[in-house]
């Protein structure tokens, strides 16, 4: 079978691939509250996104204030080692768990200046939820406004992440 590179089709394989691959290799972690606070006291501070044991559930959903069933904070809560610590991210829809994103030249959000030339303000769907700054339409051009997020010393939004209590 041949593949042919190029085009959407071909960008949407390869992401799919890479998603099928990147993923479980990323977010193995099958430990309970106590194994992820002796990893981050020995690991002090790493930047390896993990979901939450079962044991943290109740953790997040206090820290989180959630009120959803158990399996779907821990298929929706990550945890990380900072300074020897656990902190938690809950995931959401504009509620991004990885690396802000520092790039003053979007695609998403040139893209959505050329359709909407001088507006006010690009959406985060264009911009990427994980975009640290609020961007706006000069003519068909995309511009940085100002810096709305804070990132903690790793580079992670740090209004997301909670210390575990």
């Amino acid at each position: 079978m041949a593949i042919r590179w190029g085009g959407l089709t071909s960008c949407l394989t390869l992401t799919s691939m890479l998603l099928t691959w990147a993923i479980p290799l990323t977010w193995a972690y099958e430990g309970n509250a106590e194994d992820a606070a002796q990893l981050c006291r020995e690991t002090a501070t790493d930047d390896i996104v993990r979901p939450i044991p079962p044991m943290l559930v109740l953790s997040a959903k206090q820290v989180f204030s959630l009120r959803m069933p158990d399996q779907q904070v821990q298929r929706s809560t990550v945890f990380r080692c900072v300074s020897g610590r656990v902190v938690m991210c809950s995931l959401g829809a504009n509620l991004p768990c990885g690396k802000a994103n520092f790039a003053r030249h979007l695609p998403g959000a040139e893209a959505w200046c050329r359709d909407h030339a001088d507006a006010d303000i690009v959406p985060k769907f264009a911009t990427g939820s994980a975009s640290v700054y609020s961007w706006r339409c000069a003519g068909r051009t995309a511009k940085v406004v100002e810096q709305v997020d804070e990132v903690d010393e790793r580079g992670f939004i740090a209004r997301y992440w909670k210390p575990l209590k």
